[in-house]
């Protein structure tokens, strides 16, 4: 699938894009409010461009992200640099052991998966 990061970062630029995100990030740190962080490692599928990988990151999380698209990774590498590790990846089939990550978030992906379902199992791996 060939996502265009330019556009898709636009779009938060909008009043409905900015209306959006600054929604999706109170509810995201709201769920991360309890959770510790520090030397905590948290894994990102589906992170695009790393708009909340970047929240993430600046909330304490030690951060990786992968996305299926070679665009969205690239512009998540600019974004974030050496701040995280950002790699091309299916969330159905991710190249980690078990276990490996303290925390894994799917924010806004399944609904692009073949198989949800699939993208659960391997994330709860």
């Amino acid at each position: 699938m060939n996502w265009n990061a330019a556009r898709y970062d636009r779009w938060f630029e909008t009043p409905e894009g900015r209306f959006a995100f600054a929604a999706e990030r109170r509810l995201l740190e709201a769920m991360v409010a309890g959770w510790p962080r520090r030397g905590k490692t948290l894994l990102e599928v589906g992170c695009g461009t790393g708009l909340f990988l970047e929240l993430l990151y600046h909330t304490g999380f030690d951060v990786t992200g992968v996305d299926r698209s070679e665009a969205m990774v690239a512009a998540a590498r600019d974004r974030l640099g050496k701040r995280a590790d950002i790699q091309v990846a299916n969330g159905e089939s991710l190249g980690f052991c078990d276990n490996e990550f303290d925390y894994v978030v799917l924010w806004s992906v399944l609904e692009f998966c073949d198989d949800p379902l699939g993208a659960l199992r391997e994330a709860a791996r």
